[in-house]
């Protein structure tokens, strides 16, 4: 049975498939591959994932310009690509750190928070909103600052 599925055995793309597909136990389904792969002298599932791995962040790297000075969202570009959201943030953070482009992450307001700390552990959230013109995101993220700064002092 497994002579006249050959071809099927050896281009299979995962174990798990092959396994599925044959109706035997993983175990079986590996040995059955790379005997078929052994004596065909074909690449094994592990070495194609590897190149096909290797051709992709290649093809990031050939395609940086559109990764990364895109005019189109990431989720447009994601439809566009044919990848998840994720994949596609990996895929950016792969090609700026082979570029060696550094991204600058924006430190929080430690002073803006340690001037108003009287108001941010006395008035209530919605006050602290309409005095500073700011949303309730916002007053939350500037009081767990400030409990982080009270942390780091003691």
């Amino acid at each position: 049975m497994f002579l006249q599925h050959k071809n099927e055995i050896i281009h299979c793309n995962t174990i798990v498939e092959l396994a599925e597909q044959f109706n035997v136990h993983i175990n079986i389904a590996r040995d059955i591959h790379l005997r078929m792969c052994e004596d065909n002298q074909s690449p094994i599932t592990g070495v194609q994932r590897i190149q096909r791995r290797k051709e992709r962040k290649q093809w990031f790297l050939d395609n940086h310009d559109l990764l990364l000075n895109s005019a189109k969202t990431d989720k447009e570009l994601a439809l566009q690509l044919n990848i998840t959201l994720p994949q596609l943030n990996k895929a950016k953070a792969y090609v700026r750190k082979q570029l060696g482009i550094v991204v600058e992450t924006k430190v929080p307001d430690y002073d803006w928070v340690r001037q108003h700390q009287y108001e941010l552990e006395n008035l209530e959230r919605k006050e602290i909103q309409k005095l500073f013109q700011i949303t309730k995101g916002q007053v939350d993220y500037r009081r767990n600052l400030l409990k982080k700064l009270k942390q780091n002092e003691t």
